[in-house]
């Protein structure tokens, strides 16, 4: 009788024992059922509220959370970074994101300088699809179409790019250079003009009207202007010099 006694204190020691540890196991249940629910209302709360303030909330949850309990059996980790991956592969929308212009300029203009062309003009084009007047991708994929021979495509570059920077002598010289490439020379006489509006002192500019004037054959203002350029730095050489871009000027203006 005293070994069945025994054996019945036991069995209903156990018993005891698994309800206790059911008991735990339910209540760390319903604790974290509640932790949930207040994430679950706070993730609620942010898609509510304006994007403006997207930033601000991010931070109330994050303090939101780390006033929580922690509780037995809970690990935390910080996550540094999150990598997004496509089916595709590619960018969602087919474009990059803004703020990565400077960072694949700054590939393509590498991948340029090593003769990687195509990887390089695909790197520029990308960021006129997103940015259709960046001056630096315009600029450069309009040299690398000219370098390719491609100065159709070139002139359509820099054209743009003089639109975007009228003030920069650099991309009329460009337009003129390809223009003479495909034998406008009555158009490349005007952007040559009008790099040495820009950029008066400098002879690149006067040898590049000359140069389209001869093709013209206007041989009679090219030599006029010869002679002012090899005069004494008179008062008068100065003067024909000026009256001579007045007159290139005003001739390529009507034509």
């Amino acid at each position: 009788m005293a070994q069945i006694a025994a054996c019945c204190d036991r069995d209903r020691s156990t018993d005891i024992g698994s309800l206790a540890a059911i008991g735990d196991v339910r209540d760390q249940i319903m604790r974290n059922e509640r932790v949930l629910k207040q994430l679950r209302q706070a993730i609620v709360t942010l898609s509510q509220r304006r994007q403006g303030r997207a930033w601000s909330d991010l931070s109330g949850l994050r303090r939101h959370v780390a006033a929580m309990p922690r509780e037995r059996g809970c690990k935390e980790r910080r996550i540094h970074s999150v990598v997004l991956e496509t089916r595709s592969g590619r960018d969602p929308g087919g474009r990059i994101d803004h703020r990565c212009i400077p960072d694949v300029l700054q590939q393509a203009t590498e991948l340029h300088r090593k003769g990687q062309s195509a990887d390089a003009e695909i790197g520029y084009r990308r960021i006129l699809e997103v940015e259709p007047k960046h001056a630096d991708a315009l600029h450069r994929l309009g040299q690398l179409l000219a370098a390719k021979g491609d100065f159709a495509a070139a002139k359509r570059q820099f054209r743009i790019l003089t639109t975007v920077r009228p003030d920069a002598a650099k991309a009329w010289q460009c337009l003129g250079q390809v223009c003479e490439s495909l034998g406008q020379y009555e158009e490349a006489l005007r952007q040559n003009l009008e790099f040495m509006r820009l950029q008066p002192d400098q002879p690149d500019g006067f040898v590049a009207v000359a140069k389209c004037m001869a093709k013209l054959g206007r041989m009679a203002e090219v030599n006029a202007a010869l002679l002012a350029a090899i005069e004494p730095a008179s008062a008068s050489s100065v003067r024909k010099r000026r009256d001579w871009r007045l007159t290139v000027g005003e001739h390529s203006a009507s034509a």
